[in-house]
């Protein structure tokens, strides 16, 4: 698992269809590191694995910092001299954005370069791959921004009216399973009317011109009403591989509320796609109303989480307070502890059965965890004859187990 190094900022990142992973660092540019698989005897094994994890300080030390107009943009790959041969290519890509006065650059090691993918943007916080695609992007002050073919459109898919304050905002966007044939895109925002609350909702593609939404918003979710405390709104959003929608959501600085089944906050929800609850959520029978949408418990700010390709394994990512980041292996039912326990720990039944992370890492190191994906190949792995390296090829999942393209040279070099 590779991970970056900066402050102050925050990091989302994804997969696009052709398995490149696009990272979008907001506020500053980051040091990337890509870690590979580690060797194994001859053979091919489907491999989903973490292209990169980005660690950065969220935007709770620099609220009261101003954030610059215009963020650039910039892709980070690989050099040649350092990529595997394959039949399809696949390049590590960042969307690096520069913001914040108080977050401080790192350096891009060597064996990457970068090169500006788009420019234009207004305080990006969360972006999603569609289906045909194109990249959608969430800006905090409420605008759904458009990459096709790597340009910012000028004019935005969406307009929503959002609180903007401290880690408020637009702060997700997800597509429908089925948005080839009823073109529904999914938002996660902070809302301003009837009161202050995250909200869900859902907008249609216009079916001429699908770079913009036509019909109005239907509103889907509400959240809890928020409290004067502008932090830890989680935000992210997900179609699941059961085709329900999965949200996140902080605990509004608010510790006591991630370990009551009372409300919404400090949770992972699971919902159908029209915004209803499903029967076999795991308290639906345990609690009331909307709360009923609970899938998980016990998380500070779960600002991203991701599904594993293959697998549909959820990780959370929940940033921590003063002494544990934690990557925490989502399951229905499960606590993960805050704000009882934090990072991994022993637990007695007093305090109660809480779940460990999967990782986690000292808070000391400057640096939170904010973004996760993964990037799913195929690798075939040759051992030669005794003496000479091993080497290995790797291909884009589904391009078949053909051995005889890993050529067997004493220098040890990948090859396709």
């Amino acid at each position: 698992m590779g991970q970056s190094t900066h402050r102050n900022g925050y990091a989302k990142l994804k997969c696009d269809a052709t398995a490149h992973a696009v990272i979008m660092l907001s506020p500053a540019p980051a040091m990337i590191r890509h870690a590979g698989v580690g060797d194994e005897e001859c053979g091919v094994r489907e491999a989903s694995h973490s292209a990169a994890a980005f660690f950065s300080k969220t935007a709770e030390m620099c609220a009261s910092v101003s954030k610059p107009e215009n963020f650039p943009m910039t892709t980070t790959s690989p050099s040649p001299s350092h990529q595997i041969g394959m039949a399809q290519r696949w390049s590590l890509l960042a969307l690096l954005v520069s913001s914040m006065a108080c977050a401080s650059a790192a350096t891009v090691p060597s064996n990457f370069s970068d090169s500006v993918y788009a420019s234009g943007l207004s305080n990006p916080t969360a972006m999603a791959w569609s289906p045909d695609g194109r990249l959608f992007v969430c800006t905090q002050g409420g605008s759904l921004r458009v990459i096709k073919n790597g340009t910012l459109l000028a004019t935005p898919f969406v307009r929503v009216t959002v609180d903007g304050n401290g880690e408020r905002g637009l702060l997700g966007v997800a597509f429908d399973p089925n948005f080839s044939s009823n073109r529904l895109v999914y938002v996660q925002y902070t809302a301003t009317s009837p009161a202050t609350r995250s909200r869900i909702s859902r907008f249609t593609a216009d079916s001429g011109n699908p770079d913009v939404s036509s019909g109005g918003e239907q509103v889907l979710f509400d959240y809890d009403n928020l409290s004067s405390a502008t932090n830890h709104n989680g935000g992210a959003l997900h179609f699941g591989p059961d085709g329900k929608l999965y949200s996140a959501h902080g605990e509004n600085a608010n510790g006591a509320h991630a370990q009551t089944l009372n409300n919404l906050l400090g949770k992972i929800l699971r919902l159908n796609s029209d915004g209803t609850i499903p029967s076999d959520n795991p308290f639906f029978n345990q609690a009331t109303g909307n709360n009923r949408a609970i899938y998980a418990l016990g998380l500070r700010n779960p600002f991203t989480f991701a599904f594993q390709p293959g697998t549909g394994r959820l990780y959370i990512n929940d940033v921590g307070q003063g002494s544990w980041e934690e990557i925490n292996d989502g399951a229905a039912g499960r606590n993960y502890g805050w704000p009882n326990v934090e990072g991994n720990g022993s637990f007695s039944p007093a305090i109660g059965t809480y779940s460990n992370p999967v990782r986690s890492y000292p808070t000391s190191h400057g640096c939170a965890i904010t973004g996760g994906t993964f990037v799913s190949v195929r690798r075939s792995f040759c051992r030669l004859s005794p003496g000479a390296a091993q080497k290995t090829m790797t291909t884009i999942a589904g391009h078949g187990r053909d051995h005889s393209r890993c050529r067997a040279k004493a220098t040890g070099r990948l090859t396709s």
